[in-house]
């Protein structure tokens, strides 16, 4: 049977769809059947033929936003109030245009290269660098009564 699990943050922006992240083992048939085990009251079955085997997709696609479009067509319960396309880019917020959102992307891309530079530098200080730590051997516990608790 076939579980679908739609994970959303709280702004209902982004979604991720489980059913990707699971299929069938490797050497295993995948059940030819495709009816589904259990009906549900309004659901119409016109979106099984539309899904797309996610691993088959070209290597040059995003298959986040061909996902996020597939969620869009099958699952149209899951699209924002404004109904666009789970895969589309949200407006930017009220009392902001396109210039400055721009510009904080290309803030947020500095201070991104300036943290990987800074990471790269402290990797390369041989000051910064930790020895290697063994981990502890176990412990025999000595109390009287130590394993009395594992009886409640």
């Amino acid at each position: 049977s076939d579980v679908r699990v739609i994970v959303r943050d709280i702004s209902g922006k982004y979604s991720w769809d489980g059913k990707v992240l699971y299929g069938p083992l490797e050497g295993c048939l995948a059940p030819s059947s495709r009816n589904p085990a259990f009906l549900i009251s309004g659901w119409q079955p016109q979106a099984l033929g539309a899904q797309k085997d996610f691993s088959q997709i070209e290597e040059g696609d995003d298959v986040l936003d061909k996902l996020l479009e597939n969620i869009g067509h099958t699952s149209p319960e899951c699209l924002l109030p404004s109904q666009l396309n789970l895969n589309e880019p949200s407006p930017p917020p009220r009392g902001m245009n396109r210039d400055q959102e721009k510009e904080i992307i290309e803030v947020i891309l500095r201070q991104n290269a300036q943290e990987d530079n800074y990471i790269q530098r402290c990797n390369s200080d041989s000051a910064m660098k930790i020895t290697s730590q063994e981990q502890p051997s176990p412990v025999e516990p000595r109390g009287p009564f130590y394993f009395c608790r594992l009886l409640l």
